[in-house]
């Protein structure tokens, strides 16, 4: 339960901040997914509640919570792979920026393009993180259940 609590308070903390400030600069894609997140550690808290009251119906909110944060993420992935566009690496290259870079003798194009691929590798890195991380922990709960239900009873 502490694991859980730890995890489902940080990822509302971390979710809503990355929600509020989406929606403060006006990216309603970023909100949304920073709000499904939230609701994924809203889910998470639930359960944890559940069990504190002896109901071993909250160790399937723990597995449910890492699986929909693990789907929220791997779509969030998903679409920023399939919706590529250069707004990320013109927002790291502004033209002042190229123009400093230049002068530094930094071959600012060769830098356009290094960053045009790594951005989608951060994304798969990010996907396989996740599923490294949401996925073993739904895996841990999933293995405990039994021995959490018959704690209970």
């Amino acid at each position: 339960m502490t694991i859980a609590k730890l995890d489902g308070l940080s990822v509302i903390m971390i979710a809503g901040l990355a929600a509020v400030i989406s929606a403060a600069f006006g990216d309603l894609f970023g909100a949304v997914i920073g709000s499904l997140v939230c609701l994924a550690g809203f889910i998470e808290l639930t359960g944890v509640k559940k069990l504190r009251q002896k109901n071993p119906g909250g160790i399937n909110n723990l597995i449910c919570s890492q699986l929909f944060l693990l789907l929220v993420i791997w779509c969030y992935v998903g679409i920023r792979l399939l919706t590529r566009d250069d707004s990320t690496t013109n927002a790291l290259l502004t033209p002042e920026r190229t123009g400093q870079l230049s002068q530094l003798g930094v071959d600012t194009h060769l830098l356009a393009k290094q960053l045009k691929l790594l951005i989608p590798l951060v994304y798969i890195v990010v996907a396989l993180v996740t599923l490294a991380y949401q996925g073993g922990l739904a895996f841990f709960y999933y293995r405990k259940k039994a021995s959490i239900e018959a704690a209970l009873r």
